[in-house]
């Protein structure tokens, strides 16, 4: 007799199943659960790209949190135009503010007949100023701001006139900052300050009815601690710790459950359920490991069996996943498939680690902040090399690098840093050119500082930085392939050669001068001569 047992979604043909310590089945072999196989299903796991607005529906998890900042930005007795979300690097802040605070903001304004448009979201980048700008264009503000910003809203002051004019009564605005820690990093030394003026002054939010979300690496607070107002308002805000289990599961689930209300091909399908577990108890060590599980996701949906064999096959371990991945890609050019066998040509694998290289921020010193992602244009990355096109569209596919347009130019940036934090392969190249990469960043600090200071002669650079700059150049490094860069280190040499040229002059006439004066001597030792031989042998001997 077979009794009817709950499986969490499938049916045992074979095995002993117990119940209680009891064997309530005969023997049987278990089999493949099709409820499992997901093999030819599109992945709804989104791996290191973080949740988006238009994926809210997919996210789940941090529910205390969401209430939290909602109850903090719109309070009745005091709603706030400003909030930060702190956390370590990889915890979900991105995803957490984009596809969780957003969204509850929205439902809580629309239940209020307030008018909010479609929220908006930026990094600061090189230029914040013009981000910012271009984020409320985006609103639907006008759009004269973009002409000059920092002229425009690039005081705090100049901000809040410009929103709350421009802003109707009934309407509220939603703007995310993501990852605030670029303007640390990335960002030009005057939109650095600009961005942070206008947040340190925010008027109230009745007067600008804007909220503005801001996610920041934790390791970062201390470079706000210079502006005392802010610094407090960013420890006031939302710290992102690890997900507790219940909520992993749910993160775990909810994607796949979101993709079975629409889609009849994924009704059945489920997780294994000891999988589950095993994936969240791993998951909830740590607020960093987040990306880490959600590549194991990926890594296991594309391997076509949703079970804890298949999790055994990849590696067993939430970092294995993430590492295996990335060195398939270099490796094979069939590393879409769950066992790849095609090897990747040896100067092709190198030419993919400069790629992943190029877009890393290493501090200009030996000591700083750590290692973190940056963007470069897509123009720098590929030059006029097609094959480099080609190599790198294959890291866009295999989402290792991530890219985004921006005024018609297309940026590239590694997908997320846990790439860099977990994946030896990347350490080892970085720690193998730190040095190097320290040089880029020096002269890229250089020539920002040269381009704020309007391209004067006086930042130009020299000495040591000047041949820095030559040997980024002669090695192709990508710091030296915008039209900023190659003007900034043609302008130097071209001053240092002019001044080479001076002092060879200048030593070329001393020289001349030295040889002169030592004519005028001898002349002048020789005419005294002559005049003590002239007064005869007597005078000559008497000096003598």
């Amino acid at each position: 007799m077979m009794s009817e047992v709950d499986t969490g979604g499938g049916s045992y043909f074979r095995g002993n199943v117990h119940a209680q310590g009891d064997i309530i089945g005969t023997k049987y072999e278990i089999n493949a659960d099709v409820a499992r196989v997901v093999a030819g299903l599109p992945n709804p796991y989104l791996g290191l790209h973080a949740f988006s607005f238009d994926d809210r529906a997919s996210f789940t998890g941090r529910a205390d949190e969401t209430r939290e900042a909602v109850r903090m930005l719109t309070h009745p007795t005091g709603s706030r135009p400003l909030l930060f979300i702190t956390g370590a690097s990889g915890c979900g802040k991105s995803s957490f503010a984009q596809a969780g605070v957003l969204p509850a903001l929205v439902a809580h304004y629309a239940q209020r007949n307030f008018t909010v448009a479609s929220p908006v979201s930026f990094r600061p980048s090189t230029h914040p100023i013009a981000m910012l700008a271009d984020a409320l264009v985006q609103l639907g503000l006008p759009k004269r701001v973009t002409a000059d910003p920092l002229g425009a809203i690039g005081t705090a002051a100049g901000f809040a006139a410009f929103v709350g004019e421009q802003t109707a009564d009934d309407q509220v605005n939603l703007v995310l900052i993501d990852q605030f820690e670029e303007v640390f990093t990335q960002a030009r030394p005057d939109e650095r300050d600009a961005i942070i003026g206008i947040l340190s002054e925010l008027p109230a939010f009745d007067a600008l009815r804007t909220h503005l979300v801001v996610t920041l690496r934790s390791d970062f607070l201390g470079d706000l601690f210079p502006y005392r107002g802010l610094y407090e308002v960013a420890k006031d805000g939302i710290d992102l710790r690890e997900m507790n289990e219940t909520e992993l599961r749910g993160s775990i689930e909810r994607p796949l459950q979101a993709k079975a209300e629409h889609s009849a091909a994924y009704r059945g399908k489920s997780w294994e359920p000891g999988l589950v577990r095993e994936l969240a108890v791993q998951a909830a060590v740590d607020a960093a490991y987040l990306p880490l599980l959600q590549v194991t996701l990926q890594e296991l949906w594309r391997s076509g069996e949703l079970t804890l064999a298949s999790y055994r096959d990849i590696g067993n371990t939430l970092a294995s996943a993430i590492r295996n991945r990335a060195t398939n890609v270099v490796r094979f050019t069939d590393h879409h498939r769950s066992r790849p066998v095609s090897p990747r040509p040896e100067p092709d694998q190198r030419l993919i680690l400069r790629l992943l290289l190029d877009p890393v921020q290493v501090s200009a010193g030996m000591a700083g902040h750590p290692d973190s992602r940056g963007r470069r244009s897509r123009a720098e990355l590929v030059g006029d090399l097609p094959h480099r096109e080609e190599l790198l569209e294959d890291l866009v596919a295999a989402r290792l690098l991530s890219v985004q347009r921006k005024d018609e130019v297309e940026y590239v940036d590694i997908i997320h840093e846990s790439l860099i934090a977990n994946w030896e392969w990347l350490q080892n190249a970085i720690a193998a050119e730190r040095l190097a990469l320290q040089r880029r960043a020096r002269f890229e600090q250089a020539r920002d500082e040269w381009l704020l200071q309007r391209r004067t002669d006086e930042y130009l650079l020299v000495g040591v930085r000047l041949a820095e700059a030559r040997e980024l150049a002669e090695s192709g490094d990508v710091a030296v392939r915008s039209p900023e860069a190659r003007d900034l280190l043609a302008r130097s040499i071209a001053r240092k050669t002019a001044e080479d040229q001076r002092a060879l002059l200048e030593e070329q006439q001393r020289r001349e001068h030295q040889r002169a004066l030592q004519l005028s001597e001898s002349l002048r030792l020789a005419s005294e001569a002559r005049e003590i031989t002239d007064q005869g042998p007597d005078v000559a001997l008497l000096i003598a």
